[in-house]
């Protein structure tokens, strides 16, 4: 079911509608943005007497004295995050790679070697030589995520992941006569990727089987949370009561 058009002079439209307000009183987003894209590289890598530090998964290139690494990924999205030497000089010194909190069965593959890491950092210490590679494979099977039973408001509910990003139902992807108010998530079905919508932005969109509550049973189409709210009245909820 679709939401409710927002009241034009309401100052935040946003916090009681279904629509993506055009400009709020307090513009702190856009000066945030600005602000974090100015120190962009201090937050992605860091480097020390020991070596370097890779934070952030991201498409990059990182100088440090003698040394250059190439990182190349399609990360969120994708599973492999590849680092590769360009330049290097004699001496040894360590690659420490971000493994994500969620990452439990991560792989690491260390110039055709591989290994299981748990989340932290993958470290490799190393006499490096220009073109090796170091390759993180992340698991990015869609998951169901339960929250803590300390949290009255949720309890009972799940909430569906892939990667990093969390997902959300949103009313525009639902069957007809779906209501986000009805509906309860099977979690014994598990998620299946249902390929992507361009309309999204490439997103990898998931779908599960689940419930109305007069007991008919509805297919559940998720998408990611952060692109919701953008193709014209809607409803969306995150945590979905548990079948």
């Amino acid at each position: 079911m679709p939401g409710t058009a927002p009241d034009p002079d309401a100052e935040s439209p946003r916090a009681a509608s279904s629509l993506r307000a055009p400009w709020f009183h307090v513009s702190c987003c856009p000066t945030n943005v600005a602000r974090t894209l100015a120190s962009l590289a201090a937050y992605v890598a860091t480097a020390d007497d020991g070596g370097i530090q890779l934070h952030q998964l991201v498409p990059c290139t990182v100088r440090s004295g003698a040394v250059s690494l190439r990182v190349r990924t399609g990360y969120p999205w994708s599973a492999e995050v590849v680092v590769r030497v360009e330049e290097s000089g004699a001496a040894p010194w360590r690659l420490s790679l971000r493994v994500p909190a969620w990452a439990g069965e991560a792989v690491l593959v260390d110039r055709g070697r591989r290994r299981p890491v748990q989340p932290g950092y993958a470290v490799v210490d190393a006499a490096w030589r220009p073109g090796d590679e170091v390759r993180l494979e992340l698991p990015m099977t869609p998951r169901w995520t339960r929250p803590d039973p300390h949290v009255d408001a949720v309890r009972g509910c799940v909430a569906a992941e892939r990667g990093p990003i969390v997902y959300c139902l949103e009313s525009t992807d639902q069957e007809p006569g779906v209501s986000l108010n009805e509906v309860c998530a099977d979690a014994s079905d598990a998620l299946a990727e249902q390929g992507t919508d361009e309309a999204l932005g490439g997103a990898t969109v998931l779908a599960a089987g689940g419930a109305r509550f007069d007991g008919n049973g509805a297919r559940l189409t998720f998408i990611p949370y952060h692109a919701w709210g953008n193709r014209g009245l809607s409803t969306m909820r995150v945590w979905v009561p548990e079948r």
